[in-house]
């Protein structure tokens, strides 16, 4: 930014430096030091800005790693919670906008631009650096009716709102509210000002009518029908997340994209194109999901499915912990990190899942390497609100885990003569490694038949079946339990778990 000694931009900048200077989140970039330097006759100003590492707009973050509804909701929840903080300090953006709207190679979110921002509380005097003449101040294809009214005392948290739904429709649909492209500033204006935007699910018809309702209520040309502020929003996107999770018959609900399946990096198949994501799995297209049966078989639970917990290790049973968070904690485990030994295992996956779906065996699948059996396995769990008892026998054998017949049936063992200090560390690697791999739910009538395709595809060797779906009992929240020995060395309920 380079400007000839403008003594209004001077105070805009100085404005945004101090502003920035209380807007300390998590959520919100850094500012480490503003400035200007004088460069012969034109002023430099400059702001330094913490790095955010492996950077991405949030929209390209949402559709290069194909994000399902809930976890695209998740993402946006994280700008919700920073522009929140910044409603709460006073202080409203009036520029949000997906290049606004950052994340990292971590998945964490960090609001940026906070330049055009202005105090909700502010003097008269100084919010008009930007609007004193009727200027407007925005993206239009973000912006509120009242920003294109020009009118500074019209803007308040509820215009960040408006812009917040506005990214969230795009996020959701992959197109615009309005489509403003090529309409000059009054064209535009009277588009926004005196249409609604289209219900969201005539783009994305997965959507349900709840979240429709929150993206409609906060693009609303009222501002007194939207949220009072990101805070409320997002309080709202919560509830419905809270209230969406998956019924607990461990069968795919329909309006439910989350639970659709994913696919596998880099191969080709006859049913459809695989595509490299960024944990080693990505989601499949609309289309490719299985539709749950009209009359769920009977199980012992009465009206519970009991379904099984299977895991495919691409990892062969080795259990690399290098780069994994637990082992930089414990500095212990070991400097390989997870690899794939053989391609063909992956192809053969792909094939094998692909088969599975045909016959609509999957109720559900999960990639492993995205942060480890245990963390698969508790976010399962939570979308389902079921409980899960997983055994971990399978999984430290202590060998190269390569035997049919343990893979496949998973007999007891005489576990006497292994070491206890052993044991701990191998349960360890087996719930925090983050080699490639998937689980899948299955229903427990179908284990047989699913086993036979995985072993048709020489992935037998590699597979465990890790566990089943409970039903809470007498009215408790659900437990996930974690067994070896037959005893349950490990046992905390849902809730609990979805704090951490």
């Amino acid at each position: 930014l380079r400007t000839q000694h403008d003594e209004a931009v001077r105070k805009r900048f100085d404005r945004e430096g101090r502003l920035l200077e209380k807007l300390r989140h998590p959520g919100i970039a850094a500012v480490l030091r503003t400035g200007i330097e004088a460069d012969g006759d034109v002023d430099v100003p400059y702001i330094v800005m913490e790095y955010v590492d492996g950077v991405q707009n949030i929209s390209d973050h949402v559709f290069r790693e194909r994000l399902g509804t809930r976890e695209t909701v998740q993402a946006f929840l994280q700008a919700c919670d920073a522009v929140g903080f910044a409603h709460r300090e006073g202080y409203v953006h009036r520029d949000i906008k997906p290049p606004n709207v950052l994340v990292d190679r971590h998945g964490r979110v960090k609001v940026i631009d906070f330049g055009v921002a202005r105090a909700i509380t502010v003097d008269a005097a100084a919010a008009t650096v930007r609007t004193e003449t009727g200027q407007i101040v925005g993206t239009m294809q973000y912006m509120s009716p009242e920003q294109f009214l020009a009118d500074p005392r019209g803007i308040d948290a509820r215009t960040d709102v408006y812009a917040l739904c506005a990214v969230l429709y795009e996020l959701l649909s992959g197109v615009q509210p309005h489509d403003l492209r090529g309409m000059p500033v009054h064209e535009a204006a009277r588009t926004v000002c005196e249409t609604d935007a289209a219900d969201v699910r005539q783009c994305n018809p997965r959507i349900d009518e709840r979240l429709a309702s929150i993206v409609a209520d906060g693009l609303s040309r009222e501002k007194s029908h939207r949220p009072d502020d990101a805070g409320a929003l997002a309080m709202r996107l919560r509830g419905w997340l809270s209230s969406s999770a998956q019924v607990p018959v461990g069968t795919i609900h329909p309006d439910h994209p989350d639970r659709e399946f994913e696919r596998m990096p880099g191969v080709e198949t006859g049913h459809t194109r695989i595509m490299a994501g960024g944990g080693g799995v990505v989601r499949v297209d609309e289309g490719a999901r299985p539709k749950p049966k009209a009359k769920p078989a009977p199980s012992r639970f009465g009206g519970f499915i009991v379904a099984l917990l299977v895991l495919i290790d691409l990892g062969r049973g080795k259990n690399r912990m290098g780069a994994g968070i637990l082992a930089q904690s414990l500095e212990q485990m070991g400097h390989q990190v997870p690899d794939l030994d053989d391609a063909q295992d992956l192809i053969a996956l792909v094939h094998a899942v692909n088969t599975l779906r045909a016959q609509k065996k999957i109720l559900a699948y999960h990639d492993r390497s995205d942060g480890g059996l245990l963390a698969t396995v508790t976010e399962m769990a939570l979308a389902s609100r079921v409980g899960v008892a997983l055994n971990v026998d399978m999984l430290v054998l202590g060998g190269d885990g390569v035997s049919d017949s343990r893979m496949d049936v998973g007999d007891s063992k005489n576990w006497a003569n292994q070491v206890g200090a052993l044991r701990e560390e191998l349960t360890l690697k087996a719930l925090f490694n983050e080699e490639l791999g998937v689980v899948l739910q299955v229903r427990a009538t179908d284990r047989d038949p699913v086993m036979a395709v995985l072993r048709e595809h020489g992935l037998s060797k590699h597979s465990h079946v890790i566990g089943k779906t409970r039903p809470a009992k007498d009215g408790n929240a659900p437990v996930l339990e974690i067994w070896r020995d037959a005893k349950a060395v490990f046992s905390a309920p849902l809730h609990d778990l979805a704090q951490v």
